[in-house]
């Protein structure tokens, strides 16, 4: 979680951070040929189709699993007005 940073601007939220490589233990005498699992920095933008409140942005991090939600700014949800008759 110390390696995540989240980032916003306008409708776009940022996720960037860096996998380190696990260090090898005493024990491992085996030489890696090809490793599918990528290590170093990353970054990611994805452009929300609405407006987004910036300050309700929740991120959690469970076993691996980064989940962040973006709740819709007040002014973009939808609501219902009252027809009033006179």
């Amino acid at each position: 979680a110390d390696e995540l940073n989240i980032e916003t601007e306008g409708n776009t939220v940022k996720i960037s951070g860096e996998l380190i490589a696990p260090a090898p233990t005493a024990d491992e005498k085996v030489q890696t040929l090809r490793s599918e699992i990528g290590f170093g920095k990353f970054s990611r933008a994805f452009e929300m189709p609405e407006e987004i409140d910036a300050d309700k942005i929740d991120a959690n991090l469970d076993n691996g699993v980064l989940t962040v939600r973006v709740p819709k700014a007040e002014a973009v949800k939808p609501r219902t007005i009252k027809v009033q008759a006179k």
